[in-house]
């Protein structure tokens, strides 16, 4: 928050404000209040649900603009198409609960939409394989920066390997490509009912007891195979006529099964209506999409001049459905609207579906267009971008909040959630706006969404809020109250690296708020407040709240496990020991960090950052278990990853490298091993990383690895949680939705290529203080691999 520092707190008439703004604070509320208008530099609330904090907030704020912080990405307009399971559905009609693709290619549930006026420039953008869309300034895309123009280059074809990283909109060009990932599944050719069922989508219509099908009347040995699958399958009577005025050839087969079986799967009208697939159709045709796909394009399909397969229909719905079933079972394709130029209807609106290079595996096509505008990673389909043009826009905008992944697919590529916190944001905003248009005159604010939404007051007061799940939007501010929702849902490297220095050239005040969630570094900042006595703690349950119904509270109690209540109602802070890593911080050492010694080996674990998370490289002494080095780093090229892993292996001895080679790790573990350092690669899968964490985890309760005293790496051990499946029993392991597991995946890697613990004996004392002599008479042993 910005003000006119010429005003001070202690000016402000609380009482008047309060009566002004219509708000009467309970007690668990009046003491933030105080320490506030005290002008305490930090503010720690630790508070049960529903204890007002949403009121508090604004109201503060609101008290700020009188001596002034919500910007809130909200992206889309209300056409722009989203990936769904069964096809596309327009953003403005994405409920809560519906599922959608994350840019990984799994699938995602959706747990908040969000809708806001905005008035203001927007972007227009524009892709090879895509559909145009509007989207605002802000909201980033799952991109790739194209920095060489020539077209053949072997420089130009070494750039599209470079990590994918989610750039902001305004900051992309032409030129530039846009990721699509490339939904890996197990897919059946299909038989020959999957190529009628195509073929009908094409060229069929369905009546109350036949089903015909127009054929061009070159097209007889369709109307033979037709007449063939029919008889078999549901011993159904076919005519075939022909029509020789229109160069037609009509099939019609009565079969009240068979028109049973095609609506079962088939929405649409009769005789010309619009056609889509329901959703036992389109389970259908991806179980079969081979052949389902072949008599698509047996019916509506040609091979256009440039060799690449191409499916003409005046149904968007069904275009859009083929350009999904496309994208799922590995085919690149893309969409594209014309005019018809020729034939039935001229001057009609059409729909056309384009395959990309690899549709030779649908048709078994040798040669292929050279002027294909896709590009293919094993990872991606890489959409370039054509056209990006700059727009007015003055109506409603959408987005959505997705779980896990914070990411969906539009139909020009993988684009991020901007706000996962928009919920929250937007409950504080609303309640701000209120006490705003109670305090000030109408015309002496100004409320706008250039870029966000904002608040702009006469006397130079700036109001905006932002999500942390944007770190770097936070940099560049100097605020003088700062205010953390929800503290301790956030990484503390969030607040370290962007917002710690925010408020200290003016002096600011940071209040932190938020529920409890076990000992993490809110707890720990909690501590240092109260310890230090540099600020004002205070911790309120939720029956502190006079407003919040006993019975309520009692009905919670009864429902919730024990330690679920304690944290949830009552604010307590609980214990690490019912985590997956029992008693970690008994295992940290302020002096881990060493050079290498002659005599002894080192281990190091390697995890390497995927599009938008972090690389971090951990070594171990294998005689102390101490690690010796720590590194966690993002935003760097491929190649210098691979030269940072190379000097540390040889810096300790030419360490022995456990890299973790799923996925984009494969060609770098390859590229590591003719290196000439050791390199073992780790693949994972859910047994894998059971294993992995299993191990990790035991090391760590026997105090037999000591960890450096890293925030960082302190937080992500801390919240690692597991999750136990209830239909099949199988235990996942897993960081906390909108986390990262970096650094424990990267910890686990280096204990795995350390010696297994005999646990049948207890171990008397900590590793660090038993001698290599000691560890081998112990009988430690290889783990197998």
């Amino acid at each position: 928050m910005k003000r006119d520092n010429s005003l001070k707190r202690k000016e402000i008439d609380v009482d008047k404000f309060l009566e002004t703004a219509g708000f009467e604070p309970h007690e668990g509320q009046k003491p933030i209040i105080d320490a506030y208008v005290r002008g305490d530099r930090e503010i720690v609330w630790v508070s049960g649900r529903r204890s007002g904090k949403t009121l508090v907030n604004s109201c503060i704020v609101a008290m700020e603009t009188m001596i002034p912080g919500s910007k809130i990405w909200i992206c889309f307009d209300k056409d722009t198409d989203i990936m769904v399971p069964n096809g596309v559905k327009k953003i403005s009609d994405i409920k809560n609960g519906d599922i959608v693709y994350s840019h990984i290619g799994k699938e995602r549930k959706v747990y908040d939409t969000m809708k806001r006026w905005y008035n203001g420039d927007v972007y227009r953008l524009s892709v090879y394989g895509g559909k145009d869309i509007i989207v605002t300034p802000e909201h980033p895309f799952l991109s790739i920066i194209n920095n060489y123009k020539s077209p053949l280059s072997w420089s130009r074809r070494k750039g599209l390997f470079n990590k994918p990283e989610f750039i902001e909109i305004k900051n992309l060009k032409e030129k530039d490509y846009i990721c699509f990932p490339k939904i890996q599944k197990e897919f059946k050719n299909g038989n020959e009912l999957d190529w009628l069922f195509g073929l009908f989508m094409a060229e069929g219509d369905c009546e109350k007891y036949r089903v015909n099908f127009s054929l061009h009347i070159d097209e007889i040995r369709f109307a033979v195979k037709i007449e063939k699958i029919v008889k078999e399958h549901f011993d159904a009577k076919t005519t075939i006529r022909i029509i020789e005025k229109n160069n037609c050839l009509s099939v019609r087969v009565s079969s009240k099964k068979f028109v049973d079986w095609i609506k079962d799967k088939y929405e649409g009208i009769a005789k010309g209506g619009t056609k889509k697939l329901s959703k036992k159709g389109f389970e259908f045709a991806n179980n079969g999409y081979i052949e389902f796909i072949r008599g698509v394009i047996d019916g509506d399909g040609h091979i256009d001049k440039d060799t690449e397969i191409e499916i003409t229909q005046s149904s968007e719905e069904f275009i859009n459905q083929l350009w999904l079933l496309s994208r799922i079972n590995g085919f690149t394709s893309k969409v594209s609207l014309q005019e018809r130029k020729g034939g039935f209807k001229i001057g009609s609106i059409v729909w056309r579906l384009r395959f990309g290079g690899d549709s030779k595996r649908i048709l078994d096509i040798n040669h292929i267009s050279k002027k294909s505008t896709f590009e293919e990673r094993s990872d991606y389909s890489l959409l370039q971008i054509r056209k990006i043009e700059k727009i007015h826009y003055n109506n409603y905008v959408y987005n959505i909040s997705v779980e896990k992944d914070n990411s969906y697919l539009t139909m020009c590529g993988a684009v991020h959630n901007c706000a996962p916190d928009y919920g929250l944001t937007e409950k504080v905003f609303n309640y701000l706006i209120q006490y705003i248009a109670k305090i000030y005159p109408p015309k002496t604010y100004r409320v706008g969404s250039r870029p966000g939404m904002s608040i702009r007051l006469d006397n130079g007061s700036i109001v905006e809020c932002k999500s942390a799940d944007n770190p770097t939007s936070l940099l560049g501010e100097e605020l003088d109250l700062l205010i953390i929702d929800e503290a301790a849902m956030m990484s503390p490297n969030i607040y370290d690296r962007y917002l710690f220095a925010t408020t200290a050239m003016r002096k600011g005040t940071t209040i932190f708020i938020s529920t409890p969630f076990r000992k993490n570094w809110f707890f720990r900042k909690y501590k240092e407040v109260e310890e230090t006595g540099d600020g004002f703690v205070f911790r309120s349950p939720s029956a502190i709240n006079p407003y919040m119904p006993k019975e309520e509270i009692e009905r919670a109690k009864r429902s919730l496990p024990e330690d679920i209540f304690k944290q949830e109602y009552l604010a307590e802070f609980l214990d690490t020991g019912a985590g997956v890593f029992r008693g970690f911080y008994d295992v940290v050492n302020d002096d881990c960090y060493e050079d290498p010694k002659p005599d002894h080996k080192y281990v190091i674990g390697a995890d390497l950052a995927k599009v938008n998370d972090f690389t971090v490289l951990t070594a171990i002494d294998r005689q102390t278990h101490k690690v010796v080095s720590w590194d966690r780093f993002n935003r760097v090229d491929w190649n210098l990853i691979e030269e940072r892993i190379v000097a540390l292996a040889k810096k300790y001895n030419n360490a022995r490298v456990i890299v973790d080679s799923t996925g984009l790790g494969s060609p770098i573990t390859e590229r590591l091993k003719r290196s000439g350092i050791s390199v073992d690669d780790f693949k994972f899968s859910n047994k894998s990383k059971k294993d992995l964490i299993d191990k990790e985890a035991i090391f760590i309760e026997n105090k037999a690895v000591f960890i450096p005293n890293e925030p960082i790496l302190l937080d992500e051990l801390d919240c690692f949680a597991c999750e136990m499946s209830e239909t099949t029993g199988t235990v996942k392991y897993s960081a906390p939705r909108g986390r990262f597991d970096d650094c424990v995946i990267s910890l686990g890697l280096a204990i795995w290529g350390l010696y297994d613990l005999k646990l049948s004996k207890p171990i008397p004392q900590p590793i660090k203080d038993i001698t290599p002599k000691e560890l081998i008479r112990r009988k430690f042993r290889r783990p197998t691999r």
